[in-house]
């Protein structure tokens, strides 16, 4: 049987593609999709295919930003935390935290008023961890710029 990682209710994650050490995460398995907080987004073609440019907010007063690119992978219609439908533009990334590491789709969110930049949803955890909601901050934080 597999051993599942066990992961806290908040986590520092890095975000390796778009050189990002530290972000911080809620994870949240009432969350079917991923999300990450960025304050613009782009959408342009590069060899044929669809990409993304956004900005990433490391901070809640948006103070420290990364801008990056990805390959777009879908335009999806996701329910936000207030009940309502929005659509989102969605990249694939691989998210670690601490030693575990997955690659997850991510849709990209105005999470303006969250303490997290990022959310953890469940079908990035599926499979390979879980989640012990009395405890975060399970894995080393690591080092943040």
């Amino acid at each position: 049987m597999l051993r599942k990682e066990v992961l806290g209710w908040k986590e520092w994650v890095s975000l390796t593609d778009f050189g990002i050490a530290c972000i911080l995460a809620k994870v949240d398995t009432g969350a079917r999709t991923s999300s990450l907080h960025t304050i613009d987004q782009e959408v342009f073609t590069k060899d044929n295919t669809e990409w993304v440019r956004f900005t990433i907010a490391l901070d809640a007063k948006e103070n420290r930003t990364v801008t990056a690119e990805a390959p777009l992978v879908a335009r999806r219609a996701v329910t936000n935390s207030g009940g309502i439908p929005e659509d989102r533009l969605v990249i694939e990334t691989q998210i670690c935290i601490g030693n575990w590491c997955t690659l997850a789709e991510v849709t990209l969110a105005r999470r303006t008023g969250m303490k997290c930049r990022m959310l953890i949803g469940r079908t990035a955890l599926s499979g390979t961890a879980v989640v012990d909601p009395e405890n975060s901050f399970l894995h080393p934080t690591p080092l943040c710029d």
